[in-house]
């Protein structure tokens, strides 16, 4: 095991599950409402108090579908990881958190890779929101279903367990979207 800036273990490697799409939609509809966050992670919330876990939700997924960690320096893109142990405040990487971090490390470690179309996308899969046009991603969520005309999404911040792509796209028009299609079963 690798210890965390408290001394606290760290599990850096699944070896017994191959990650599903199933596995995937299941564990967002399950995890999407308040009331049915996962108790194991904390909530994340920005300065003024407002919830910003969008990202850490889709870790969350990411982690227990097979995902492996890379631990170190919290503020480096290229790690991606979560300690809790029980007793000491949980911590994280930026990675793990932030959906601009977040895209930086799936781009660097190459886990996925950006597809042009909804239509390339398949359950399981993660969108990314970059709503100022800027270059930099504000919002990550769990792609649970394509069909020949829409997508939808799992999301934290505005909990819904089945969002409208189409939608989002329709109230957001200058936003620039990253769709980052995942291996599975490897």
């Amino acid at each position: 095991m690798t210890k965390d800036q408290y001394g606290g273990d760290v599990e850096t490697a699944r070896t017994s599950r191959k990650r599903s799409r199933r596995d995937a939609v299941n564990y967002a509809k399950s995890h999407t409402y308040n009331a049915d966050y996962n108790p194991k992670y904390a909530r994340i919330y920005d300065k003024n108090g407002n919830s910003n876990d969008c990202t850490n939700f889709v870790s969350q997924e990411l982690w227990a579908e097979g995902w492996k960690m890379k631990t170190r320096f919290y503020r480096n893109s290229s790690h991606w990881w979560y300690a809790g142990n029980g007793w000491l405040p949980d911590t994280w990487s930026w990675s793990w958190s932030a959906a601009d971090n977040h895209r930086q490390s799936t781009k660097k470690a190459k886990r996925a890779k950006l597809v042009n179309s909804y239509r390339k996308m398949s359950p399981g899969d993660v969108l990314q929101i970059d709503f100022g046009g800027n270059g930099v991603a504000d919002h990550t969520a769990i792609v649970i279903e394509v069909t020949e005309s829409n997508m939808y999404v799992a999301q934290h911040d505005i909990n819904d367990a089945h969002r409208s792509y189409r939608m989002i796209r329709a109230r957001n028009p200058k936003s620039r979207w990253y769709l980052w299609h995942y291996s599975y079963g490897r």
